[in-house]
Formats: structure tokens, sequence, C-alpha cells
């Protein structure tokens, strides 16, 4: 009689079990799917998160919606988000350096994701209704001796923005570094090993914690999903629409607004969960079905 995992190729580390990851010499179970191709933590040059996603978006990223607001169907694309987020690098880049941590506090809103793509700084978004006692507590967390200075982002004015896709009568923008608006370089010098983000967790019990992750961390967690699934341009399959209902500073509800835009999938953001989102999913009898595929995250 077969046993089970007796089908299963063998682990790239001999003791671990093949049948269910256990490795006996650690006592830690690994993943039993194909190893994904991680860019060397030994990289020649500097390698940022967003480097990275970059990396894996075509050429021409296209002026489909990126985030539609379900209220009131407001609509970010996804070369704007690439106009906007590297204007708003260009405008922080002499009040942030690499040692700072961007403290941000703001309500849902389109501005957050761009604000993910654009810093190059520790990042760590708090829940905007979060306690005055609450948020100091936060502060502490992150002010620490390993970082220079704790930046605290609220309003942000943005600099002046390249033309809407709506009138520029291109359906694409180049990210290409010939591109008449520089890619987001990494001028700091940020390493795979270099903190990332500050999130915050309860926990089981007592105050809220501090969970630090590096950019190598969000690698491997963005290449896991893009190898196990390529973009939309990649397949040539229709665009996945995903209803989302996650609030942007919790770790996943991070961690999908930058999947999502590698993936180049459409979110519908859910403020308020309500029925408005739901019946985006829908088109409209004049329009087609942007896509078979839909989900709620």
């Amino acid at each position: 009689m077969a046993r089970a995992g007796d089908d299963l190729p063998p682990h790239p580390h001999p003791h671990v079990n093949p049948s269910n990851g256990f490795c006996s010499d650690t006592r830690t179970y690994h993943s039993l799917r194909p190893q994904v191709p991680l860019p060397p933590v030994t990289h020649p040059h500097p390698l940022s998160v967003t480097d990275y996603a970059l990396s894996l978006l075509p050429p021409s990223v296209s002026s489909s919606p990126y985030i539609i607001d379900a209220a009131s169907d407001q609509r970010l694309t996804f070369s704007r988000t690439l106009r906007l987020a590297n204007s708003l690098s260009l405008h922080l880049r002499a009040r942030l350096s690499k040692s700072d941590v961007a403290f941000i506090l703001l309500p849902p809103s389109f501005n957050v994701p761009i604000i993910y793509l654009s810093l190059g700084v520790v990042v760590s978004p708090s829940n905007p209704l979060s306690s005055a006692s609450e948020i100091a507590h936060q502060i502490l967390l992150v002010d620490s001796p390993e970082f220079e200075s704790v930046v605290l982002t609220g309003d942000l004015v943005y600099p002046p923005d390249a033309e809407d896709d709506s009138s520029s009568g291109s359906a694409t923008s180049s990210h290409s570094p010939s591109s008449s608006l520089p890619l987001m370089s990494n001028v700091n010098g940020v390493h795979q090993s270099d903190p990332a983000t500050i999130l915050y967790s309860s926990g089981p019990t007592g105050r809220v914690k501090g969970v630090l992750m590096t950019h190598r961390n969000l690698i491997s967690m963005i290449a896991g999903r893009y190898h196990a699934r390529p973009a939309a341009a990649e397949q040539q399959t229709p665009r996945a629409v995903c209803l989302f209902a996650l609030p942007p500073f919790h770790s996943y509800g991070f961690f999908v607004l930058i999947r999502s835009f590698v993936q180049e999938e459409t979110l519908i953001w859910m403020q308020r969960p309500g029925r408005a989102g739901a019946d985006l999913l829908r088109p409209k009898s004049h329009e087609r079905a942007p896509t078979p595929k839909s989900s709620i995250l």
C-alpha cells in the first residue's frame, strides 16, 4: 500500500519529512510547495520591496482601475498610482532618510497605497480610530534608538501631478528609466535585510505590540503569490476583481494592497461593508464583465 507522501518529490532539505514538512532537527514545519525563485540575499545592488514589486510589472502599466471606491465610484488607475507615488517620493526625499520611521495615521483613502509605494523608509500604519493613549503607546514602540526619527504623516500635500488618465489620451503609462517621470529609485540604499514596516497587533494578551517586517519578508510574500499566479498581462487572462473590505493599516490589508498592484488586480474598496461593493462587481447593461474571477478579501 502506498503511503502518503510517496509520490512527492524529495524536499531540498534532507531532514524534512516529505509527507508533512516536519524537520526533526529543528522541530519546525516547512512548506511542501515548490520553492519560489527569490533574489539572492547577497544581491549586488540595494533592493527594496518597492524595487522588487516594480520589477514584476510589465514595461507599460495600463490605465485600468487599480482601486474603485465602492461608496463614491471614484477610481484610481495603475498608471496614475505610479505617477502619484513617483511625485510623492521625489517630494519627500529631502525630508526622510533610510533610518526614519513614517508613522501613518490616515483614514482609509487612496492616499494610503500611494504612500506605501513611494516611501523608502520604515512604514508604520496605525488605526485612525485608536485612542490617544493607544497612539502614544505605538509611537513609543517605534521611537527606539534603532531609528533616527519618527515622522507623523497626517494630511499630505501632494506636488503637482501629471495629467489625469482621462485627459491624457493614453491607455498606458511607462515606468521605465527613460520615462519623463523617473522611476522611484532606491536612493537611500535600502537592502533586503533592512526593516520595511512596523505593524501593530493586539496579541492574545496585554497592550498593542509592534511587529517588524523586513523588505525580505515582504519580497518573499509577494514572490510566493506572484509565481503561484502570474499577473493578468502575463497570463493573458481577464483581470481579477476583488472585494476589499480589509483596513489598509492591517497587516493582511497592507500586503494585499501591494500584492494586488503587482498582480494587476482591481480592488473594490469597501470602507463600510455593504451592498455597494457587490454591485460594482456586476457589470452594467452597457459594460462588458471585467472578469469571471471575483473574490472577497
